[in-house]
């Protein structure tokens, strides 16, 4: 069948659905790195980790271009919902930190439920301690490709009942609304 053309204008979205206002032809592939740039926005480079990276040389990571890092903080087990520390976490941010990298911090979630993302956002909140970050807390919910998972029926409905239970929490505790986020994917380019 051939598909149905594009509208001529974009379909409207309700409030508060925000749109960003980019020109993409100002995003350009720097030897494999994506940059953005234009007269109000300058992208940064940063990457995610959590112990499956193992040891990290930070001081390597920086003089590789590397301006910011995502530590995951922990995760919720997705067939019997235990909540865990990442073990990498503590030394990952203060390294990460003393190489002169902004931070920021995610959770991997599988809540089924809002009293769950409480829970969530508050072993996040336990594990910082009032340390201040540099970069967002990003509730980060995955789902689980290759196996069953106790997430596998939660509705959209309830995804966003958690979402904002976790952020709500995260911003109830002073962290500031424009530094909670929430990721559904975080995308990973291919890298040799």
């Amino acid at each position: 069948t051939t598909p149905e053309p594009l509208p001529a204008e974009p379909t409207p979205t309700p409030d508060p659905v925000y749109k960003n206002n980019y020109d993409w032809s100002f995003l350009k592939n720097d030897e494999g790195r994506y940059r953005y740039e234009d007269e109000n926005y300058t992208s940064s480079f940063g990457i995610d980790v959590s112990h499956y990276q193992g040891q990290i040389d930070w001081q390597a990571v920086k003089q590789a271009g590397v301006e910011f890092a995502f530590i995951r903080a922990g995760y919720r087990g997705y067939s019997a919902g235990s909540l865990q520390q990442d073990t990498y976490f503590e030394k990952n941010l203060r390294e990460a930190r003393e190489a002169g990298l902004d931070v920021g911090v995610y959770f991997f979630s599988q809540a089924v439920n809002e009293a769950e993302a409480l829970e969530e956002a508050d072993l996040v909140l336990r594990m910082l301690d009032g340390q201040a970050l540099q970069m967002p807390v990003v509730y980060d919910p995955e789902s689980i490709l290759n196996d069953a998972a106790r997430t596998d029926d939660i509705s959209g409905e309830q995804f966003t009942r958690n979402a904002l239970a976790f952020c709500g929490r995260i911003r109830d505790a002073g962290i500031d609304e424009d530094q909670t986020f929430v990721t559904t994917y975080i995308i990973k380019p291919n890298r040799p």
